[in-house]
C-alpha cells in the first residue's frame, strides 16, 4: 500500500495503460499516468509509466484465501 512503480516503456505504452486499468484498479492504483521524459536530449524521448498504489489489493472473482495448516 502507498507504493509507487516507474517503467520504461514503448510506443504501445497508452494502450497498455489502457488494457491494464481492470486490473491496475483492483491492486488499488491511485494514479497512472505517462510521463515523457529526455526532449531535447534523446530522440525520441523515453516514455514511463508511473503507477502509484493507494491500498491494499481488493480480492476479486477467483481470488483464494490461503489456507494455514
Amino acid at each position: 500500500p502507498g507504493g509507487e512503480l516507474l517503467a520504461l516503456k514503448g510506443e504501445r505504452a497508452a494502450a497498455e495503460l489502457a488494457d491494464a486499468k481492470p486490473v491496475l484498479d483492483r491492486f488499488g492504483v491511485r494514479t497512472a499516468e505517462l510521463l515523457h521524459v529526455g526532449r531535447g536530449k534523446v530522440d525520441p524521448p523515453t516514455t514511463l509509466v508511473r503507477v502509484v498504489a493507494e491500498r491494499a489489493p481488493r480480492r476479486g472473482k477467483g481470488s483464494r484465501k490461503k489456507r494455514s495448516s
